[in-house]
Parts: C-alpha cells; structure tokens; sequence
C-alpha cells in the first residue's frame, strides 16, 4: 500500500493465563487476552492538489486521506481437564470478539 502521509500506530496487548490442580486428578486452565490497535495515516498536504507522474512519484494530497483504523479483540477460554489412569477427558469453551471501525474521508474533485 503506498502512502504519502505520517503514519502513527498504538498496538497494546494484554495476556493472562491461570492453571489451578483442583484434585490430584482434575486441571483448570484459564486464559483471556485483550488487544487494542490504532492506526492513523494524515495527509502531508492535506490542503495542496495531488500531482501524480507515473514512474517517478506522487505528490500533494491525497484523496484517500486522512485515514484512521482501531482495532479490538477480547478473548477468553477455559479449559477443565481430567485424568484417570491412561484416560483423558478435557472440555471447554472459548469466546472472542473483535471490533473494527475504519474511518476514511474522501476528497473527490467536484465539477
């Protein structure tokens, strides 16, 4: 993707996991995660005409500019295991939820 503007970037993250020995024969496993992204990508020009020679470069503003994308995604899984002997018996469940919004402002000629 080329761009011809500053881009700025926030990606934090955040992971825990917790294993716990109910019984001598019996696991608990849980894990959550949280992720957070931002993106921003603003015009050098954001007033100028956009000049574009093709093999050489692309100058002035562009219409695709000024740009922004935050990202998150909350995720948490629990796992229980059981041992019995050469037998395994393991279950659980697992949710994720992502959120995206995209936020482009277009500057198309009018005329």
């Amino acid at each position: 993707m080329r761009s011809q503007g500053r881009t700025s970037r926030i990606d934090s993250t955040v992971a825990l996991s917790w294993t716990y020995q109910l019984s001598s024969s019996t696991v608990n496993d849980f894990r959550g995660q949280w992720n957070y992204s931002n993106r921003n990508i603003n015009s050098l020009d954001p007033i100028g005409p956009e000049l574009n020679i093709n093999g050489f470069g692309f100058f002035g503003k562009d219409i695709f500019l000024p740009f922004e994308s935050i990202s998150r995604r909350y995720e948490l899984k629990d796992t229980i295991g059981f041992y019995r002997g050469a037998h395994t018996v393991k279950a659980g469940g697992q949710v994720l939820v992502r959120h995206s919004l995209d936020n482009e402002s277009r500057c198309l000629p009018v005329g």
